[in-house]
């Protein structure tokens, strides 16, 4: 098996994570478990868990466990290996919607230009702070 499976049903391409063969991540972003494991069969899709904004799941294979962002998942496993010094950018700026073409490759660089704020935001970020906006809220507003 090359790794790879086709649900033609719901249109979704699974494809084995590089990082640890027991699980297959989806073009559109879900994981799932395809060894059985203590506590858990094959087939399962993990839950994922929402930590600052992104969504992450637990990964299990013999004594390594470890939280891993799915978009990192999505991205390896369908656009490739990323180039040295490259983040991950979530096209439609939804850091929640992992799917494979939703995601893209780009330097560092890049980011840290993009989320440079300049007096006249900082300004209007602090103006909705006083008007009652929640951290939260600013975080998806900036």
């Amino acid at each position: 098996m090359d790794g790879i499976e086709r649900d033609a049903v719901n249109d979704t391409e699974w494809r084995t994570v590089s990082r640890c063969d027991a699980y297959q991540v989806s073009d559109d972003g879900r994981v799932r478990r395809i060894i059985r494991g203590p506590g858990t069969w094959p087939g399962r899709q993990l839950r994922p868990k929402i930590v600052k904004g992104r969504a992450y799941v637990v990964l299990h294979h013999e004594d390594n466990i470890g939280m891993v962002g799915i978009h990192w998942l999505v991205a390896e496993a369908f656009i490739g290996t990323p180039p040295p010094g490259s983040t991950i950018r979530h096209v439609n700026g939804n850091m929640l919607d992992n799917r494979a073409d939703n995601l893209t490759y780009r330097p560092i660089s890049e980011t840290r230009v993009s989320t440079k704020l300049d007096v006249d935001r900082v300004r209007e970020m602090r103006n909705r702070r006083a008007e009652g906006f929640t951290f939260d809220r600013l975080a998806e507003m900036f």
